[in-house]
């Protein structure tokens, strides 16, 4: 029977040896030293190596200590320990080491910056990395290597992985934790990401960093580091066998990953790191008020005119007022063709701030505003001959490359499918990986839910978490909605039949499941 856990492991060892050395007379004071082990001359010295990398929540800040634990093929700290401090403000750091074995567990404790806040830290944090040498001995300790390394000794001890084995397993039961499934090309250890390096692996650690720091904001804003070592550590120790067990981290990273600011993120990063180039860590958080793919669609402009409408009309440069359409793919590019046939062009931010253009060599009618998550636009717009106006839109088609060649209808209009009007009763049933959805609070439309079709063919409801359901229903019966904040988290598909029997298929993340419904109020 085993007396002490897999993290008690490395500090009774080190503690057992340690009086040992002190019986035997060893004269001196270098365990009390802890810059003891760090030695120019002997790191010259033959065997003797050099491990290097990063130390980053964000990163930490010179002056850190970094910590190099020799450990056996089990993972045991063997009593070899060796250290030194981070040169810089990237949180780099070179460590002289005499090592007998290709395991190593780093140990990082400093302070470090907040990519929320854009300051540093408070008070210090110790993040660890587990290693194996022969791999590399360039190795980045993170938050990531951080949550990992409870579920790796789990592998190893319950489930008799090897390390290459745990390691692997580890990686994507961490990641799952935050919405990552394996269609992502993730193709490095945790151990090789660094949020400062401008790729798609270190966007993904920039991406989970970010949201576990948001995590921490929401929980103590007053003291924002206590609050970030007991989230890490709950979610680290949570995930021993696997799976986020408690509903709420669960709900709690939900929430945050609502909440990041991450157009305030890349600024606080790329005014503190100048001459860096910040990974496109945006994708990674499946944040529906924040991705493009929520404002995607097709939208009704109408304009009003503020100013000096006389002479603008009069003149024909006020090209984009009265009634426009604007599409937005899911890159939040913005395109489209004012009245006079010039082009639209322009796009929307993450966080829903849209700016365009409209006219012949697109100066004569500049637009910028905000666009909401359930599709509502609210601007201004300008136009170089002293004339201003306001902006408003809605969104009228959720599907922004609609099918180019559709049935032809020789006489398309409401009555194709009026005959669908009415409220539905939607029933879900999940066909794969629902358990996990459900703890992440992705799934947020499954279950009970209604949803309405008017004489247009325009579907419009709420999911049982009180966000908004919208799509449209083709003339065949044919339909397809979206729901969830943003109406992106779940999309689903189907047909409707002239009984009025709803028969479907959704999708959220990496989980699927059926939707069957009838009409309840005409």
């Amino acid at each position: 029977m085993k007396l002490f856990t897999k993290t008690e492991k490395p500090i009774i060892q080190f503690f057992i040896i340690s009086c040992i050395i002190l019986l035997i007379g060893c004269s001196g004071s270098g365990l009390s030293d802890r810059s003891s082990s760090r030695d120019d001359d002997m790191a010259s010295s033959n065997g003797w190596d050099e491990i290097s990398g990063t130390a980053q929540k964000g990163p930490l800040q010179i002056g850190s200590w970094v910590e190099i634990y020799e450990l056996d093929e089990d993972l045991w700290q063997t009593g070899l320990s060796f250290g030194a401090e981070t040169y810089d403000n990237m949180g780099n750091y070179n460590v002289p080491v005499r090592l007998n074995s290709r395991y190593i567990e780093v140990v990082a404790t400093g302070y470090y910056f907040d990519e929320i806040s854009g300051m540093g830290s408070g008070e210090e944090l110790v993040i660890h990395a587990l290693a194996d040498t022969e791999y590399s001995t360039s190795i980045n300790v993170n938050i990531l290597t951080e949550l990992a390394m409870i579920r790796i000794f789990s592998l190893m001890d319950n489930d008799g992985y090897t390390y290459e084995e745990a390691i692997e397993e580890a990686q994507w039961d961490v990641l799952n934790t935050f919405g990552i499934d394996k269609d992502e090309n993730i193709d490095v250890l945790f151990q090789d990401m660094n949020l400062l390096a401008d790729n798609e692996n270190n966007a993904l650690l920039l991406a989970v960093s970010s949201i576990i720091m948001q995590m921490a904001h929401d929980s103590d804003e007053a003291n924002v580091s206590r609050a970030l070592r007991q989230i890490v550590v709950n979610i680290r120790n949570d995930l021993e066998d696997g799976i986020l067990d408690d509903d709420g981290l669960a709900a709690d990273i939900e929430t945050a990953i609502n909440a990041v600011d991450i157009v305030l993120v890349r600024q606080n990063l790329e005014t503190k790191f100048n001459d860096i180039t910040i990974p496109d860590f945006e994708k990674y958080i499946i944040n529906n008020v924040y991705n493009h793919i929520g404002y995607s669609g097709v939208y009704l402009l109408t304009s009003f005119c503020l100013t000096g409408c006389d002479l603008a009309e009069s003149f024909g440069f006020v090209t984009f007022p009265l009634e426009t359409e604007i599409t937005i793919d899911e890159d939040g590019n913005i395109t489209g063709t004012d009245s006079f046939d010039d082009p639209i062009v322009g796009s929307v931010s993450p966080d829903g701030a849209y700016e365009f253009t409209s006219g012949s060599g697109l100066t004569a009618v500049t637009s910028s505003g905000t666009l909401s998550e359930i599709g509502e636009i609210e601007g201004t717009w300008t136009a170089n001959v002293g004339v201003s106006g306001t902006t408003t839109g809605n969104l009228i088609n959720p599907d922004p490359n609609p099918d180019p060649d559709p049935d032809p209808d020789p006489d398309p209009g409401p009555g194709d499918v009026a005959q669908f009007e009415g409220a539905y009763l939607l029933i879900s049933d999940c066909s794969n990986g629902c358990s996990l959805a459900e703890r992440f609070g992705g799934i947020t439309f499954p279950a009970e839910s209604e949803m309405f079709i008017d004489e247009f063919g325009a579907i419009t409801g709420t999911d049982p978490s009180g966000n908004p359901i919208i799509g449209s229903i083709s003339s065949d019966g044919t339909y397809e909605f979206k729901s969830g904040s943003g109406m992106s988290v779940v999309n689903s598909i189907g047909t409707i039949s002239e009984t009025n029997e709803v028969d479907g298929t959704w999708s959220a993340f990496n989980v699927t499941g059926t939707i069957t419904g009838t009409l309840i109020t005409e």
